[in-house]
C-alpha cells in the first residue's frame, strides 16, 4: 500500500519546521495539453543534501474510478453502511493479504461502489481539512487489472520479504502543508525493531481536486532505532483519492491498485512526522552491508547444496 515529494521546478525544498495547524487546502497547479515538471530534487536532511534530476509527466494519468452508472449510485447514509461493510470485511487480514481471491473481489466491489459517492463529495478531497492525519494502510489490491509486486511496502512485503522483515505496521500520513509519509515497521526474523520509509513532498495535479503526485527522497532503513542507512532512488507516484470521509480515506494508484487507508488508531503513535528525518552514518551501512552480505553468502552455501529446493530458497534470497 503502500502499498506514497519534492517539486521539480525551481521551488523550495521540504520544510524540516512543524507544521501549522491551520487548514490549508491544496491548490492545483493547472496547465493546458501536456503537464510535466522537471528539475533537481533536493533532499535535505540531519545528514546532508543531495540532488537528483526528475521528469515527471502527466501523459499517462493516474487510473481513473471506472465509471458507476447513475441507478448504481449510493446516498450519503448507503456510504456509511459501506464502510462498516469494507472494514468488517478487511480486518485482521494484514492489509488484504490473507483474503481469498472471492473475498477480494467482494471488497473491490465494495470500494468501486464507494468511489461513485466519492465523485460527489463536496468539498473535493483536497480541499477538505480530513485530508490531514496519520492512517493505517489497512488494506490493498492490485484492482482489476493485477500488477507486478505489492501496492504498498515493496519487496518488504513479498512473500520472502514478510518472512524475514516480519510486518508491524503499515501507515501513511499527510503532513500539512504538503508532505506525504510512508512506513512499513517490521521486525527482524521476528526479533530486532526496525522499519523502512519514504518522506515526499505533494505536488496537486489536474482540476478535479482529487489528484496528487507524490515526490520522494530516497528511502531510509533502520534498525533498533539506532542505524540509519539510506537505500534506493528517488521516486514518484500517482494517486487519486476516490472516496474521504471521518474513518476512511480510499485512494486508486497509478495501475489501478486500491487502498484503504483508516484513521487513527495506531498511526497516531508511529512516529510519522519524523519518518526519513533521522542522521545516517558509517556505522549502519557498514551493520547492514554485512547483513545483506549474509544473506548473499547463505545463498551461496544453499545453492551449492545442488537440492532444488534449497536452490529456490537461494533465489528468493538473492532477490530480496
Amino acid at each position: 500500500m503502500i502499498s506514497i515529494m519534492q517539486p521539480v521546478t525551481a521551488s523550495p525544498s521540504v520544510s524540516r519546521r512543524a507544521m501549522p495547524q491551520t487548514w490549508t487546502p491544496m491548490r492545483a497547479h493547472a496547465y493546458s495539453g501536456h503537464r510535466s515538471y522537471r528539475g533537481h530534487l533536493i533532499c535535505r536532511t540531519p545528514g546532508g543534501t543531495t540532488a537528483d534530476t526528475i521528469t515527471i509527466s502527466t501523459d499517462a494519468p493516474t487510473a481513473p474510478a471506472p465509471e458507476v452508472p447513475a441507478a448504481a449510485k449510493v446516498s450519503p447514509d448507503e456510504a456509511r453502511a459501506l464502510v462498516d461493510q469494507v472494514l468488517a470485511a478487511i480486518k485482521d487480514t494484514d492489509s488484504g493479504q490473507s483474503l481469498t481471491a472471492a473475498q477480494r473481489d467482494h471488497v473491490d466491489t465494495l470500494l468501486e461502489r464507494l468511489e461513485a459517492v466519492g465523485q460527489q463529495q463536496q468539498p473535493r478531497p483536497l480541499e477538505n481539512p480530513l485530508l490531514w492525519g496519520h492512517y493505517n494502510v489497512d488494506y490493498t489490491s492490485p484492482g482489476r487489472a493485477p500488477e507486478r509486486g505489492e501496492p504498498a511496502g515493496g519487496r518488504f512485503r513479498s512473500r520472502l520479504g514478510r518472512f524475514l522483515f516480519r510486518t508491524a505496521g503499515l501507515f501513511q500520513s499527510v503532513i500539512q502543508p504538503d508532505i506525504a509519509t510512508n512506513k512499513v515497521e517490521f521486525k527482524l526474523f521476528g526479533l530486532l525493531p526496525g522499519y523502512v520509509g519514504l518522506r515526499g513532498r505533494v505536488v496537486p495535479q489536474g482540476e478535479g481536486g482529487d489528484t496528487v503526485a507524490v515526490l520522494f527522497e530516497r528511502p531510509v532503513l533502520s534498525l533498533a532505532n539506532c542505524l540509519h542507512l539510506r537505500i534506493g532512488r528517488v521516486s514518484s507516484v500517482g494517486l487519486v483519492t476516490t472516496y474521504l470521509d471521518e474513518r476512511v480515506r480510499l485512494g486508486r494508484g497509478t495501475r489501478g491498485s486500491l487502498f484503504v487507508f483508516t484513521r487513527g488508531g495506531a498511526a497516531e503513535n508511529a512516529g510519522m512526522d519524523t519518518v526519513c528525518l533521522e542522521r545516517t552514518s558509517g556505522l549502519a551501512s557498514l551493520v547492514l552491508g554485512a547483513f545483506f552480505a549474509a544473506l548473499f553468502m547463505g545463498g551461496a552455501a544453499l545453492w551449492g547444496s545442488g537440492q532444488p529446493l534449497l536452490r529456490a530458497v537461494a533465489g528468493c534470497m538473492w532477490a530480496l
